[in-house]
């Protein structure tokens, strides 16, 4: 079973640092991050540095298929002023979304966290291949959230409220 650090390591309080060429030793943390999000069932995404690697990279769990995100950079969100429009499914534009969130780094807790509701991230595969996506709902919060990890900030700063996880199911 993968060791996550403990919520008050150092190391998720630091801006992780790019990889700018993919060696070997990166794709061994790459395979150590996967089997941390195979192992959780309660996992969608592991960034780098809750296994204690300063890498700004994270996996996540996408229809059964593991993804490998690398220096992901943020666009837009629908927080600013752009010109693609995001709607969800009543046809509406929403900016945010206030929605609880848990996360492997603080277990047992739930976190209230306002987030945009839609995103555009540029990031690398595992191949080093550029990508670009437009995310909304769901997978704009979990790349957010990640993206946080990343950034060194952790999901107490942004929390709104934060409940014992038995008190919120």
């Amino acid at each position: 079973m993968s060791v996550f650090v403990a919520e008050d390591a150092p190391i998720l309080r630091v801006c992780s640092t790019p990889i700018k060429k993919i060696t070997k030793k990166h794709k061994e943390k790459i395979a150590e991050i996967k089997k941390a999000v195979s192992e959780n069932p309660s996992a969608v995404a592991v960034s780098a540095n809750q296994l204690g690697y300063n890498l700004r990279a994270f996996v996540c769990l996408s229809k059964d298929e593991l993804m490998t995100i690398i220096n992901p950079k943020i666009i837009w969100t629908s927080m600013d002023n752009i010109d693609e429009i995001v709607m969800d499914e009543q046809g509406v534009t929403p900016k945010l979304m206030t929605l609880w969130e848990g996360c492997l780094s603080f277990p047992g807790r739930n976190f209230l966290v306002t987030r945009p509701y839609a995103i555009k991230v540029q990031y690398m595969n595992e191949k080093g291949v550029s990508k670009q996506v437009t995310l909304n709902d769901t997978w704009a919060r979990v790349f957010l959230h990640e993206i946080n990890h990343l950034d060194g900030i952790v999901i107490t700063d942004l929390a709104e409220e934060t409940v014992d996880r038995e008190e919120n199911e």
